[in-house]
């Protein structure tokens, strides 16, 4: 019963997602996670075609409403591609399957940019601040930009401000916050692509998985809660990544090493934060899994929203996990 509540909940969810996603290719982006989180789950139960179902249609009146948009693009290509580790499921572990699931979508929003960029003859880069200094009919850029621009001081604007009422308001504000965009992507542009693209994988995968609560004889061969990584992983991943990290002090390596430890560290640990946070809310019994289930995804939603903030706790809460077992330790004290 439980399981046909939630199910009927995120069919109701998913057009309404997908929807504003469409609207709004900048809430696109903070929806992506949770989208591709949905479709991978209704894809374990209808088959691998359901990605298609959802991407067509989201690129196809994306188009119809906003002409080329590579937000839009690059989304449905991350849902799309996820058709890859859904066809691999029974192949491959569950921690093979989450790493698939993170490498097809950072590739798919890293390809889609880098074609664009191509064939505008310009960086990745400008591609995606032209295409925030054009958004000014997208109502969550608008907001977005008023709020830098209300922040934004005059001698970093280069000219006085202007008012709402002023002519030419709206184009200053659009044109402050691409400028904003650029100087946050500035040295951080492969961190920001590659951790997105595979925070966005991996949380799809996890959370689908998580929700459907296979049993051992369904769809997955080990529980989603129990997935953890062991301390082998210190010396595998984190303390060569952490090594490799002193190389940032010679200025040119500095955006490689960032993303190195984001995809080495930062995300592993997140992903193995978000297993622990499923097996704490789990151990509630009967309709009480209903609730907990949508905490669940709330927080999965939260976390997408606040990307940066959301996945470095996520990443301290699974690396306190790796050292210290937490789980095992609220076993014994819920005991």
């Amino acid at each position: 019963m439980a399981k046909k509540i939630v199910t009927v909940l995120l069919g109701l969810t998913l057009p309404l997602l997908l929807a504003a996603s469409i609207v709004s290719p900048s809430a696109g982006i903070v929806l992506l996670p949770v989208l591709c989180a949905m479709s991978y789950y209704f894809a374990l139960h209808a088959g691998s075609w359901f990605f298609a179902v959802v991407s067509l249609p989201y690129l196809g009146i994306g188009f119809c409403v906003h002409g080329f948009n590579p937000f839009i693009v690059a989304g449905s290509a991350a849902v799309l591609c996820l058709t890859v580790p859904c066809l691999l499921h029974r192949k491959l572990p569950v921690w093979g399957e989450i790493a698939a699931g993170a490498a097809m979508c950072a590739l798919a929003v890293c390809t889609v940019l880098g074609i664009t960029a191509l064939c505008r003859s310009g960086t990745i880069t400008d591609v995606i601040v032209s295409q925030y200094a054009q958004s000014a009919r997208d109502s969550v850029s608008v907001w977005a930009a008023k709020h830098v621009y209300a922040r934004i001081t005059e001698t970093e604007l280069g000219h006085a401000k202007l008012s709402a009422a002023d002519k030419g308001y709206l184009s200053d504000v659009m044109a402050a916050y691409s400028a904003h965009v650029a100087r946050e992507l500035d040295g951080s542009l492969w961190w920001y692509l590659t951790g997105f693209g595979a925070f966005t994988g991996g949380v799809a995968v996890v959370g689908a998985i998580a929700v459907t609560r296979c049993r051992k004889q369904d769809v997955c061969p080990t529980a989603i809660g129990e997935l953890r990584l062991g301390r082998n992983y210190l010396f595998a991943a984190v303390i060569p990544a952490l090594c490799f990290a002193f190389l940032a002090f010679y200025e040119p390596m500095e955006q490689v090493v960032r993303t190195v430890v984001n995809l080495f560290v930062t995300l592993p640990t997140a992903l193995c934060g978000i297993t622990l946070l499923y097996h704490t809310l789990m151990r509630a019994k009967g309709k009480a899994r209903i609730a907990t289930a949508v905490v669940f995804w709330a927080i999965m939603g939260v976390a997408a929203f606040f990307y940066e903030w959301g996945m470095l706790i996520l990443g301290f809460i699974g690396l306190a996990d790796v050292i210290l077992n937490v789980r095992k330790l609220l076993d014994w004290a819920l005991e």
